[in-house]
């Protein structure tokens, strides 16, 4: 992945920009927000989809812990294969 922006911020903040909200985490909450890009194949849910090329994944991570708090990929119109039935 060539991370394009890491940016540390409140959860309040990221929830506001990305409509994503969980409650179970501080709206004061220290979090780095991390971007990047993968170029070529990626992989994503078991295997069932595929991003072909140039897929934004975003990562959530714990400033004080290190955990992660999740992941979201995208892939650009007409790059993703989905194998689901």
């Amino acid at each position: 992945m060539r991370i394009t922006e890491a940016k540390l911020t409140r959860y309040e903040e990221f929830a506001a920009k990305t409509g994503e909200y969980k409650s179970s985490i501080s709206n004061n909450r220290m979090v780095w927000i991390v971007t990047g890009f993968v170029q070529g194949e990626l992989r994503m849910s078991r295997g069932r989809s595929i991003c072909t090329d140039n897929a934004k994944l975003v990562e959530l991570t714990d400033a004080e812990t290190g955990d992660s708090f999740g992941r979201s990929i995208y892939c650009p119109p007409k790059n993703e294969i989905n194998f689901m039935p």
